[in-house]
């Protein structure tokens, strides 16, 4: 999946971060100023509380709609450079086993092969692939992968050998990051299961390339 880029997006997740914060302490300071220092009638003060408190609860109940389906995630490192650049902010929808992985997607990843943290990766292989490495190049199904996203040779590991094609089980993906040469993924710690699969990258929106 190609990265995308959108400063609208971004302007509005620092909106989202910061309102939350000052929307019901500029909302309390509105309202007693309305009725200590104006001379409007008592029951028009009464309506634009109303109202105040009405846009309130309307704009938590949109943030925590937005934060239940989306959340930021930061790049550390630079196993997907120079697409996904160490230090950008992303967008992620959440993940549920009923969306449908494409090859191609960064996915973030609960910790893994010895590491805490959680890791973006590529999906290379979908369940039920054919999955092989020869001499620098992946192969799917016995054809060869053309990917322009990568840097670099894409060299075997523990797992994979080089010339050993392998099939990837029901409910497994098969997972590398752009920057081959530095970094750890499939090759070496196997197969990620669906389980371990938190969220899909989608918009770049602060510090972005």
């Amino acid at each position: 999946m190609a990265k995308k880029t959108n400063k609208f997006i971004g302007a509005l997740v620092v909106l989202l971060i910061i309102l939350p914060i000052l929307t019901p302490i500029l909302s309390m300071i509105g309202i007693l100023l309305m009725w200590w220092r104006t001379k409007w009638s008592r029951k028009v003060k009464i309506i634009l509380t109303f109202i105040g408190i009405i846009l309130c609860v309307i704009y938590f109940s949109a943030t925590f709609v937005f934060y239940s389906q989306n959340r930021p995630f930061v790049i550390s490192g630079n196993s997907m450079a120079p697409n996904y650049k160490s230090g950008s902010y992303y967008l992620s929808n959440n993940y549920s086993p009923s969306i449908q992985l494409k090859r191609g997607d960064v996915i973030i990843l609960k910790g893994l092969g010895g590491v805490s943290n959680p890791l973006d990766k590529r999906v290379i292989g979908l369940p039920g692939d054919k999955i092989m490495l020869n001499n620098g190049d992946v192969y799917l199904n016995g054809e060869k992968l053309t990917e322009n996203y990568v840097t670099g040779k894409t060299y075997p590991g523990n797992f994979l050998k080089d010339g050993q094609e392998i099939t990837i089980p029901k409910n497994n993906y098969f997972v590398m990051g752009d920057n081959r040469m530095y970094s750890s993924d499939s090759r070496e710690w196997g197969f990620v299961l669906q389980a371990n699969i938190t969220n899909i990258l989608t918009t770049c929106y602060l510090n972005c390339k």
